[in-house]
């Protein structure tokens, strides 16, 4: 799975990315900004689990599922805490 989303929004969203997409000490920020975009494997990520994540970050309300089964549930907390983005998720822990 590949999507398309803004590094700006996601250093906004999170500590990690913040860290990784903003500074020049990792490949990915160097990336960033010599070419301006770049594609990063989330290899140990469940694809179902980072799109709602995603699309919660670049408030794409439509695309959230109003429901989750359990398993999905789990997932996306583990990763909440992993990306530390609590705070761009929080509105959504009451829905």
């Amino acid at each position: 799975v590949q999507m398309r989303v803004s590094s700006k929004h996601l250093i906004l969203a999170s500590p990690t990315f913040r860290i990784s997409l903003n500074s020049s000490i990792y490949p990915e920020g160097r990336t960033l900004q010599v070419e301006g975009h770049l594609v990063i494997p989330l290899l140990n990520e469940d694809p179902d689990t980072m799109i709602i994540l995603l699309n919660i970050i670049h408030r794409q309300s439509s695309k959230v599922p109003r429901r989750v089964d359990l398993n999905i549930l789990c997932k996306i907390s583990i990763t909440i805490n992993h990306r530390q983005i609590h705070d761009a998720i929080r509105i959504w822990s009451d829905t």
